[in-house]
């Protein structure tokens, strides 16, 4: 809390200006007439399309010329291979030493620097290299039809799974350090993006709004704000329709009035068919009581999703476009994985999200009297 109310202290206003972005790159290992890619990153399941952009070789040099918003990342890629990049407006010098592009450094762009840098320092972080022995031993145990110790794998796997936890509040702790330590770096909108999962949605919100206006204008920050706006707790939750299972058209705003558990599930996934009798408990128990279920289908087999629904005993509403992770209400609701649900209130509001377990019934017991 300390370093939060630092951070909040410390945000200055600050102004920045700088149109286009002009790329002056080399490629000694290509010979001319090779095509250079160039394709606009957008955050993780953002609705932001991607903008590619394509150039040839010409005496070992490549240029672009773009007008992003703001600071963005780009995937530059050669003949299939490719490196993230991370430019805010102005001009930077892209060298591509290798043939695979395992070498690729950048000059004259301050975020590149400081994208680098950033990862850098946190990349020195002594859990990372237990964690990658962990997961090798982990591969090295599948591999070659070896005799499988079923105690020891579960031990391994419990063991990276802790270490993955560490990492992510080390993560968490750098990123706040980093913004602090950096309240104007144009990369600050994508390393706390990162953190959303992460973090009370109060104190990410506060960061985010105390960050200097110039500095949100790219991708990052769009979705950062539509996520405050209408998927955090309080917001109103996003209008959607979508077809079930007689492929009927049914929309959110017709459970208008009613609680509404929005459950995010597929049939392959064993977490979310393990929570399916919580589920069917939550519905029998609260059925007639001004609640409903909507499930929301990653499927893209239509049988599959349907033998589901009938082998689970599920008796609510279920929803899919059969178009697996790229569901569009899965998009419009950012899921980053699941089983994953929001509990909207008469109102529409969001009220509560991933609640599973004793903890949905829990919930439901204290809202529905």
């Amino acid at each position: 809390m300390k370093l939060l109310h630092t951070l909040l202290f410390l945000m200055p206003c600050w102004a920045f200006s700088q149109s286009g972005l002009t790329i002056k790159g080399t490629a000694p290992m290509f010979m001319d007439g090779t095509e250079v890619l160039l394709e606009q990153e957008p955050p993780f399941k953002s609705q932001i399309l991607k903008k590619l952009y394509s150039t040839k070789i010409s005496n070992h040099n490549f240029t672009f010329s773009l007008n992003p918003n703001g600071a963005e990342r780009y995937y530059l890629s050669v003949n299939g291979h490719g490196k993230s990049v991370f430019l805010e407006p102005g001009k930077a010098i892209i060298t591509i030493i290798d043939s695979v592009l395992n070498k690729v450094t950048v000059a004259g762009n301050l975020a590149s620097v400081e994208y680098n840098n950033y990862y850098a320092e946190f990349s020195k972080d002594s859990l990372f290299e237990a964690y990658s022995k962990a997961k090798e031993d982990i591969k090295y145990r599948q591999i070659g039809n070896r005799k499988i110790d079923i105690v020891a794998a579960r031990n391994n796997l419990k063991r990276l799974e802790e270490l993955k936890q560490l990492i992510d509040k080390r993560e968490l702790t750098h990123c706040l350090n980093w913004i602090k330590d950096h309240p104007n770096s144009l990369i600050n909108t994508k390393i706390l993006y990162d953190q959303i999962s992460y973090m009370p949605e109060e104190d990410f919100k506060k960061i985010y709004l105390a960050m200097p206006a110039a500095i949100k204008t790219n991708s990052w920050a769009k979705v950062i704000a539509y996520r405050i706006d209408s998927l955090f707790v309080g917001a109103t939750a996003p209008e959607f329709s979508q077809t079930d299972t007689a492929d009927n058209r049914i929309s959110l705003a017709s459970f208008s009035g009613k609680y509404v558990l929005l459950d995010f599930w597929a049939s392959w996934c064993i977490p979310c068919r393990n929570e399916n009798p919580n589920l069917t408990k939550a519905m029998e128990k609260f059925k007639n009581r001004n609640f409903a279920i909507i499930s929301i289908s990653q499927d893209d087999k239509m049988n599959d999703w349907l033998k589901a629904i009938h082998q689970d005993g599920l008796g609510w509403t279920h929803l899919s476009d059969l178009k697996g992770w790229d569901n569009t209400v899965c998009r419009q609701y950012y899921i980053p994985s699941i089983p994953f649900n929001y509990l909207i209130d008469p109102n529409g509001k969001i009220i509560a999200k991933d609640l599973h377990g004793d903890d949905l019934l829990t919930k439901l017991d204290e809202l529905i009297k």
